[in-house]
């Protein structure tokens, strides 16, 4: 059972959420939903009613009655800050309890629970976390930074040698950290806290736009009606989805005398944010500056939903580590594959990697290895198969699942897996396609341009193994094939 009393559980908590992984020591913890059905638990409390109230509660209060809602509290544990609405009145430390009150039984049933927390808490305030989480009878075992754990997760999956920068996002701040894996552990070595590129700024941006649109349109502001304005902000994630997979971003304004739809085209999504993006990406710059030249960037899945992020921290990287630069090779030396491939520079992380981090180091406590309490350094994890679980295509932190006869890549909507013709124009309607062939997946090219299994050209067609490395055209987006067909036999390449 994957969330039976001998579970362990990894908790991913910054300022926006909290996200959680559950299962036994040594196997593939699986997703544990914390609101409902929802994998993910807003940090927000509303003050509105009898009781507190954690979760989608607090957020759905966020622009209609801000007052009632409290928010971004977690930076504040042990700062004396308190919200107050109505009859309540609370400390950062109080909500954090209302939240852990909220999580399912099955956290509380666990044989040991450890967290990733954002990186600009300090020892004392992530002390203060456990010390909260034991109140709430859950068995907190110890924490690491966010940072620390998502480095940690891409070691396991890809190893390197040297420095790599990590950039997160939440609600409180954009942060830079700085690791090196060094004796045997993930070390933090600096960290960058930008209050000024929270992702709530982003959203207001986009709200903004989305609002003087409506103005433009119909004379009419969304913001002059608090439902319309909280329905707006709601769809915000939706629209920076849509944008980043190249599709119109379309939001619905409506309130009791009018009614607008408001389609924004990709381009003025990232538009809108351009300024956030290159104050995101003078943080890189900065951090080479102390630190020395990055051997790659790893994304949360967090910040890479900020319109235009990535793309950027490609750009910027690739001027700071040239192309065919010995160095960046040699740092990636225990991580390439057959024929000398180096993964890509700038890699999105899933949403549930720092999660699945703290589930391994939760192992380690349970078995005494860590002390109790805060971490600044932590172990390395067990290298990860590049054929465990179902077949799949990763692309930019998502998996694609590769189901049925064929799988086609393109720009035609009709793919299984789209890519915009404004962000990747060498992609073709149909590029290729993946089949299932005498017990093995073969690509298939179909492209003008060509397609590429680690940087080498594919003639006609070629069998993938898993970790292999598609490109779609010579400059493309950059897609990982993952795991394997029950009873998949190794085929010579063609």
């Amino acid at each position: 059972m994957a969330h039976g009393k001998n579970s362990l559980v990894g908790v991913d908590l910054d300022g926006s959420r909290a996200r959680a992984v559950s299962g036994p020591a040594g196997g593939l913890p699986q997703p544990l939903p914390l609101d409902g059905p929802g994998e993910e638990l807003p940090l927000a409390v509303s003050l509105e009613g009898r009781h507190p109230a954690a979760g989608r509660a607090g957020l759905a209060l966020c622009r209609k009655l801000p007052h009632l809602a409290c928010l971004d509290f977690l930076a504040h544990l042990g700062t004396g800050r308190e919200w107050s609405g109505g009859r309540h009145r609370l400390d950062a430390g109080r909500a954090l309890a209302v939240l852990f009150d909220h999580l399912p039984p099955a956290v509380a049933a666990a044989r040991g629970v450890a967290f990733a927390v954002p990186a600009y808490l300090d020892p004392a305030q992530t002390s203060l976390l456990l010390a909260v989480a034991a109140k709430s009878r859950l068995p907190a075992r110890g924490a690491v930074a966010i940072p620390v754990a998502l480095a940690l997760a891409a070691y396991a999956d890809q190893p390197w040698r040297g420095a790599v920068c990590v950039v997160d996002a939440d609600d409180h701040a954009l942060t830079w950290s700085a690791l090196w894996p060094e004796g045997g552990e993930m070390r933090l070595a600096e960290t960058q806290v930008i209050p000024a590129l929270a992702v709530r700024l982003w959203k207001e941006r986009l709200l903004d736009l989305a609002a003087d649109r409506c103005v433009r349109q119909t004379r009419r502001d969304p913001r002059d009606c608090p439902d319309a304005e909280q329905s707006l902000y709601e769809q915000i994630d939706a629209a920076w989805d849509a944008a980043r997979q190249g599709n119109l971003a379309e939001l619905v304004v409506q309130t009791p005398q009018w009614y607008q739809n408001v389609v924004l085209r990709p381009a003025e999504v990232a538009g809108c944010c351009a300024g956030f993006v290159g104050r995101a990406v003078e943080g890189l710059h900065a951090l080479h500056a102390a630190v020395g030249q990055p051997g790659a960037v790893l994304v949360s899945a967090s910040a890479a939903r900020l319109p235009g992020l990535v793309g950027a921290l490609e750009a910027a990287l690739a001027e700071l580590v040239p192309a065919n630069d010995p160095a960046a090779e040699e740092d990636f030396g225990e991580g390439l594959v057959d024929d000398g491939f180096a993964p890509p520079l700038v890699s999105v992380l899933p949403p549930d990697a720092a999660a699945r981090a703290a589930h391994g180091l939760a192992a380690r406590w349970a078995q005494g290895e860590l002390p109790a309490g805060p971490q600044g350094a932590a172990p390395l994890l067990p290298a990860q198969s590049a054929d465990a679980g179902p077949p799949r295509l990763h692309f930019r932190g998502q998996d694609y699942p590769i189901r049925g006869a064929a799988f086609t890549l393109g720009r035609h909507a009709g793919c299984d897996l789209v890519f915009d013709s404004e962000q990747y124009p060498a992609v073709s309607a149909r590029h290729c396609e993946i089949v299932f062939d005498r017990g093995a997946y073969v690509l298939l090219d179909r492209s003008r341009n060509g397609t590429l299994v680690n940087e080498r050209p594919v003639v006609q067609q070629i069998a993938l193994h898993p970790g292999d490395w598609v490109r779609l055209g010579p400059q493309g987006p950059l897609l990982r094939f993952l795991g394997q067909a029950l009873g998949q036999r190794k085929l010579t390449t063609a």
